[in-house]
């Protein structure tokens, strides 16, 4: 007998054999691997003729993998295996590695274009994408660039397909602002998004015939708005269209703090909650009909009926990949209904991850796909464990059950995906568990199946109804996030895991399926070097950025508290700055007591017991010079500084963020190396 790892000649062999899901969860590891390694690939050697080769040597491989089965090479076809998945991986990211070709120069200008997608936003303003007439003067060497663009207050409503002229002030997409943090420009490439910026005076040329799926959501957007109140109306054309500019920034916040953000992203509980919604309904109507129900399988008829339902919301959601990974997770599962099998495996996950990052390998640095395929793999797992203990669970209470399962859901889910959310966001929340028990009922009893009976009775006019109960839905929602982001411990922060850690941590998640017996123990011993890691992971002492041409600062003082050298900081730079610190507040250096300061140079001690200064005019350089360790200038020296370490704000221009490490003298971590 064989397998596709090699002959199966004993009892001992077969029963170390890999399982179909098993063999998909390992493969996909492996392909994750392989992509993470091609992302440490220089750029100069990572391009498309080193993925043409990379993509031999896995043919290659592929042939050595296959002579292995034929001979029973069992350990030998293994190797192959792995050799196969990373070189795939790596040659999948040189592939679609985006080019450095983005060369816009900020500027501002007079510019006529076509609007492409249009979405309502705070403070009575709108954000678009616009496609401009002359494309070359935005981005060098393509013959498109689309701009994101964000109208001023109170200028003309637009809607896709409108062609317009307007004054626009134009900047390139944000660098990577410190080492590790979120590449901004990348993302930009990989959405087709040449700058962003304001866009004023503007006038309506001409109405051309624009795209149908954004002429539907920016349609359905404006229905929200007409039928309920702007805090309503925001989060449904989030949970139902995917457009969250509307949202305001306190309402935003408490949802994160509350732990209850998850729900603001279209997701597999979105799509599950539409399906079944439309599931249940064609199925209850045919169960009116009793002589033709008793005869035909309702459910199976109801499935195939959902189909088409469920592809128009993916539409209409915008395709996140969180979306497109729930869609295809359920459409494996329809199909499995219709073939009379199991749909929730770890193989169905595995597959639709693989295809995922096929397509788009870059994704597998993205929040959505890390924190949406941890949550699933967690849910799905827990499943599988619970579903062998099916009878005990069966003689539960109905409502027992429903509570349960919210519970065990949330604690998977959260649990899961922790790692995640504090790579990137820095921040949890202890509330998260208990909110979610609150608002996870509303939103699948009242929120999404209301929601989706008002698309399906918008084309009638008869929206109202639906959209009035789902508001009161909207409602509890919005009042359960404010009053959990209101409580003590609403935001924990932490330092940041690095990448590292986090493949120990996905190591540790997926080893228990994919080994046996004592072995699975490994996956402990991976959980706890990941920690291990994290625990020992330098934190910095002193960050150095620049955003917009304006540069930012942060010390880490003696008394653990972070100051930054702006007085007003918005709350997208305060989670930038504030993330590799471990903390969640900061504060203004002016409003700092200090005793050694002047004119011109505020001097503070750090974390380590060194002395730091923050100068920003250039006879603030005598005293600090004299006095400080560290020195993180706005303005350049004109003689030596006898300083340890002086970065000036030509340095950061030149190599980007950079982060400062104490201990004995200082380490300094640019954005590019030097």
């Amino acid at each position: 007998m064989k397998s596709p790892l090699g002959t199966i000649t004993s009892s001992e062999e077969a029963a170390a054999s890999f399982k179909p899901s098993q063999l998909s969860v390992i493969l996909t590891g492996l392909l994750m691997l392989g992509i993470a390694l091609g992302m440490t690939i220089d750029s100069s050697l990572q391009n498309r003729h080193f993925a043409v080769g990379m993509i031999l040597m896995m043919t290659t491989s592929l042939g050595l993998w296959w002579w292995c089965v034929e001979k029973g090479r069992v350990f030998a076809g293994r190797v192959m295996m792995v050799v196969v998945m990373l070189t795939f991986g790596i040659g999948l990211e040189g592939f679609h590695r985006p080019q450095d070709d983005i060369a816009i120069v900020p500027q501002e200008t007079s510019i006529t274009g076509r609007v492409v997608m249009a979405e309502v936003m705070t403070n009575n303003r709108q954000r678009i994408r616009l496609h401009p007439d002359e494309p070359s003067k935005y981005w060098q060497g393509k013959s498109w660039a689309d701009l994101r663009l964000i109208t001023a207050k109170g200028s003309t409503p637009l809607k896709p397909g409108d062609r317009i002229q307007g004054d626009a002030q134009i900047n390139r997409p944000l660098p990577r602002l410190l080492p590790g943090s979120f590449d901004f420009t990348a993302h930009a490439r990989r959405l087709n998004y040449a700058g962003h910026g304001f866009i004023k005076n503007i006038t309506v040329i001409d109405h051309q015939k624009g795209d149908v799926v954004s002429l539907l959501r920016h349609g359905i957007q404006q229905r929200f708005f007409e039928h309920l109140t702007p805090d309503q109306a925001a989060i449904a054309s989030a949970v139902i269209v995917g457009l969250r500019g509307g949202i305001a920034p306190q309402l935003r916040e408490e949802f994160r703090a509350s732990g209850l953000a998850h729900l603001l992203a279209i997701s597999g509980l979105h799509m599950a909650l539409f399906w079944g919604s439309v599931v249940a309904l064609i199925r209850g109507g045919l169960a009116l009909f009793s002589h033709f129900s008793s005869r035909y399988p309702s459910l199976k008829i109801a499935t195939v009926a959902a189909m088409p339902f469920g592809f128009f919301y993916l539409m209409i959601s915008g395709q996140p990949i969180s979306a497109v990974r729930a869609f295809s997770m359920l459409a494996l599962v329809m199909m499995a209904i219709l073939l009379s099998r199991r749909g929730v495996t770890l193989y169905n996950v595995a597959l639709v991850a693989i295809g995922i990052l096929a397509i788009s390998p870059h994704s597998l640095t993205h929040p959505a796909f890390q924190m949406s395929f941890a949550a699933v793999y967690a849910l799905v797992a827990g499943w599988m464990v619970l579903s062998r203990h099916r009878g005990f669970v069966s003689s539960w209470p109905k409502i027992a059950r429903y509570l349960g399962g919210i519970i065990v859901a949330s604690l998977l889910a959260s649990l899961a995906s922790a790692p995640f959310v504090l790579h990137h966001f820095g921040v949890t929340t202890f509330w998260s568990l208990l909110a979610n028990l609150a608002g996870m009922p509303l939103m699948g009893v009242v929120v999404i199946p209301f929601g989706a009976a008002a698309l399906l009775l918008m084309p009638l006019g008869l929206e109202a109804l639906p959209l009035t109960v789902m508001g009161w839905g909207l409602d509890g929602l919005n009042l359960i996030a404010g009053y959990a982001a209101s409580q003590p411990f609403s935001k924990i922060a932490l330092p940041p895991p690095s990448a590292l850690v986090l493949i120990f941590f996905t190591a540790s998640l997926i080893m228990p399926h994919c080994l046996w017996g004592r072995w699975r123990l490994l996956s402990l011993f991976s959980l706890m070097t990941g920690v291990v890691i994290w625990a020992m992971t330098p934190v910095p002492i002193a960050v150095f950025s620049s955003l917009h041409q304006r540069p930012i600062a942060a010390f880490y003082g003696e008394d653990s508290q972070v100051y930054w050298s702006r007085r007003q900081v918005n709350d997208f730079t305060k989670g930038i700055i504030l993330k590799p610190f471990g903390v969640s507040e900061g504060e203004y250096l002016g409003d700092r007591p200090c005793a050694e300061c002047g004119s011109g140079y505020h001097i503070l001690t750090l974390k380590d017991g060194q002395k730091a200064a923050m100068v920003w005019r250039r006879k603030g350089f005598t005293p600090a010079c004299r006095e400080a360790d560290l020195i993180l200038a706005l303005e350049p020296p004109l003689y030596p500084c006898a300083a340890s370490m002086l970065i000036t704000k030509d340095d950061i221009m030149a190599k980007g963020g950079v982060m400062i490490f104490g201990g004995e003298g200082f380490a300094a971590q640019f954005v590019q190396s030097p």
